[in-house]
Parts: C-alpha cells; structure tokens; sequence
C-alpha cells in the first residue's frame, strides 16, 4: 500500500528508515516463537497521535464515537490492552475534545462502573486527562465539566499527585488549571486545615524523583535562571510567582530560603506584578507566607532597576502596616 500511494517516490520507505524516521524492527508476539518485522515511528508521540487520529477519521458525530468506544466495540478494546495501546489513548485525551468535544473519561464511562476493571486502567484514563490538559488549547477545555468530573467517585488520584499537575499548568496563562485554580484551592483554608496536607506535599513533593525534579523544583529553578525578571511577561510572572508564594508556609527552613530567593530574582523587575500579589495575599492565614511576602518586597526594592514601581509599592506597605501606628510584630 505504502508503494502504491508514493509510487514516484521509489526508495522513499527506505530514506525514511535510514534517517530514522521510521523504525525498522524484530517484534515476537507473546507466546509465539514465530518473529514479524515491523515499522513504527520513531518519534513516538508524533505516531501515537497520527495513528489516533487515522482512528477517529471514520467517525462523524458524538454518537458515533460513543458506540465505537463501547465496551468490546473497535475503539473500546484498546482499553484491553493498555500497555501496547497507552499513547493512542493519550492522545485520544486530546483529540476527543478537539473534534467531538467529549472527554476520554466519558467514552469509557462504562469502565469506571464496571469491577472487573482494575484500578490501573482507570488511573491511566485519569492521568491521560489531566496530561492532555497540558496540550489542549484552552478554548477545548470545558472547565464546568472537568472540575465536576474531579469532585466526582470516578477521580481516584490523590490530591498530591493532582497538585503536580496543577503545578505544572501553572504558567500558563488564560488556562482555567492554571496557578489561580491552586489559588482558589489553597485560599479559603485555615492555617492549620492547610498545613495538614500541603505542609506534606511541601516536604515530599519539592525534590527530585528518578533523576528528575518535581514540578514545584523545576519552578523554582525557572524563576531562579539569571536575568528571567526583564525577559518574562507579567501575566506569567504572576501566575509563576503566585505558586511559589504558597510555598513560603513551608516548615522547612531551606526550601523557605530557596523560595523567598526565587521569588526576588523573578520579580525584581516587576513591582507591580509584585503589588498585585501583596494585595492578593495581604489578608493570608499563614504568618510564615505574610512575612516571606514583605521580605521578597524588601529585596526587590534593593534590586530593582524599575524605580517608578518603588513609590508605589512603599505606599502601599506603609498603609497596610504603619498608617495607625500598629505594625504587625512578626513582619517587623
């Protein structure tokens, strides 16, 4: 077929090979001896996502594609053998949205409902989801029915793991997972209710795990990188800086350290995405937060290079702080 439908290209299959495009390989079937030659891409997400979309190319309508991925239908079966079928489905994450706007969650909702299934399955379902969320444009993204889904039975991811994505959709701006979603989250808690579960998140989730950093790291690192305060964009700022700040309640002295240092280097060029935040956080329930916040303020007065932001930022310190003559101890 390949040879029929490029049949001026002659030598072409062989190109690709030898530019390792494609990939050419011995593959034995389980419990037969018999090997078969096979060809697969050796851009791996590109070929998921090609052979994804060749699947859904036949359907037309919702409906069509609810039937197909029905249970033991065409598309229903590939949850039949997750490990060989994973990346199809990840990138079904992102298609079924983009062409049917229906999520991967709700063509398999016959699996959550079903024992048999084990939780494995589901939690690739999950984590395919909340991967894709990452990719998605943000007009794809139906925020009403992705949070109901979250609240719901069928969400079976500890609320550590959810942070990291979060975490990692931070930045991004106009996105409704972004750092306002971890805000809104974190917000409305005491002190104590919130140190009861972010203070472990803080504590386990801020190293690196297999070689890699963890995204609350590899934001620090980001914000940490020479000269990122004149080349990033306010809204990013904001959203990278609005993270990090939770992390300042940490009861862990150097990562605290590490944080308040991030956050100066990040937002020493820009006061008045500083102001927005010590406005957006100026009535936290967190000591520790409240005053890191007033030492990142401190240190990107010393630094800045923007002196208009200056008065501007000072005013509104002095108001909040010193206008009745009662300033805060622990901020002093």
């Amino acid at each position: 077929m390949f040879r029929e439908k490029f049949s001026d290209f002659r030598f072409l299959m062989i190109d690709l090979i030898s530019e390792n495009v494609i990939i050419r390989n011995i593959y034995t079937k389980y419990r037969e001896t018999r090997p078969i030659e096979t060809i697969y891409f050796a851009y791996e997400r590109f070929g998921d996502f090609y052979i994804a979309q060749q699947l859904l190319r036949k359907y037309v309508s919702e409906e069509e594609v609810r039937i197909a991925f029905k249970e033991g239908n065409e598309l229903g079966k590939l949850l039949n053998n997750l490990w060989r079928y994973e990346g199809i489905l990840e990138a079904m994450a992102s298609l079924l949205p983009e062409k049917f706007d229906i999520e991967l969650f709700e063509v398999y909702d016959w699996a959550f409902d079903d024992t048999r299934i084990g939780r494995s399955r589901l939690g690739q379902i999950i984590q395919h989801v909340l991967n894709s969320l990452k990719w998605r444009q943000a007009a794809n993204i139906n925020d009403k029915k992705i949070t109901k889904w979250i609240k719901s039975d069928s969400f079976r991811m500890n609320h550590y793991e959810y942070f990291n994505r979060l975490i990692e959709m931070s930045v991004l701006p106009a996105h409704p997972f972004n750092s306002d979603r971890l805000n809104i989250i974190l917000k409305p808690f005491s002190m104590a209710d919130r140190d009861s579960f972010w203070q472990k998140f803080l504590l386990y989730y801020t190293g690196i795990e297999d070689g890699q950093p963890l995204p609350f790291s590899r934001l620090i690192d980001w914000a940490w990188q020479p000269g990122i305060s004149s080349l990033v964009d306010l809204e990013t700022a904001r959203l990278a800086a609005q993270t990090l700040i939770w992390g300042l309640g940490t009861t862990n002295r150097p990562l605290r350290d590490k944080i308040t240092k991030a956050l100066i280097n990040l937002l020493e060029e820009q006061l008045p995405v500083l102001h927005k935040l010590m406005i957006e956080f100026e009535n936290v329930s967190d000591i520790y937060i409240a005053e890191r916040l007033y030492a990142v303020g401190y240190g990107c007065v010393l630094r800045t290079t923007q002196f208009s932001g200056v008065q501007e930022l000072a005013q509104y310190v002095y108001d909040q702080n010193f206008v009745n003559n009662t300033p805060p101890e622990h901020i002093l």
